[in-house]
């Protein structure tokens, strides 16, 4: 499985968004409310990550490895903070052109949960 490229870490403010759970809940007629998780993996992680002050190359690349894979292609990605690596999917990723030669990379990751 491919690598998320070599980038410093994201900028802190990154943020761990609010996970899907994925539960099935069944109403009874007395008030009395079932709930069960929908699968084994039924909390999907989501990250929202920027990079700032990128070169040129280095901002193009990775936009294009990563609008290449978006929402289609999983690959492994090492959260900055616990070291931890995830398999993930790109759900959105964009490229904001500040200056010349300083670039922002924006993108958001959703754990994915299918066999390499």
């Amino acid at each position: 499985m491919e690598k998320f490229p070599d980038l410093d870490t994201p900028d802190w403010g990154f943020s761990e968004d609010e996970p899907d759970v994925s539960v099935t809940e069944v109403r009874f007629g007395d008030g009395y409310t079932l709930r069960q998780p929908a699968g084994v993996n039924h909390i999907r992680d989501k990250w929202s990550l920027s990079w700032s002050s990128l070169d040129k190359v280095t901002a193009e690349s990775t936009y294009q490895w990563l609008r290449a894979r978006k929402s289609l292609r999983a690959f492994l990605w090492t959260h900055p903070i616990s070291g931890d690596v995830h398999q993930v999917v790109c759900k959105s990723v964009g490229l904001v052109y500040n200056d010349v030669n300083d670039y922002l990379l924006k993108a958001s990751f959703e754990k994915d949960f299918n066999p390499l």
